[in-house]
């Protein structure tokens, strides 16, 4: 059962898991997204679609990279 909630969790986040994103079931149907680490969001797992979580991991990565440039300029 770990193995599929992990894959589950990995298939929500596509490509971004190769990008500091993580997610976990916390409990039944509650789907939680960090970004190294800080959550980003909870959505009901039984409902949520990947393209959603794929969404706000975009608009997340987008704003870093935009952030981290304004810091550095």
């Amino acid at each position: 059962m770990a193995k599929m909630l992990e894959s589950y969790c990995t298939e929500a986040l596509g490509e971004y898991a190769d990008y500091g994103f993580t997610a976990y079931e916390e409990s039944d149907h509650i789907l939680v997204v960090c970004h190294y680490g800080q959550e980003i969001g909870r959505y009901n797992a039984t409902t949520v679609s990947f393209n959603e979580v794929q969404k706000d991991c975009h608009q997340r990565y987008n704003e870093d990279v935009l952030l981290g440039h304004a810091l550095e300029g």
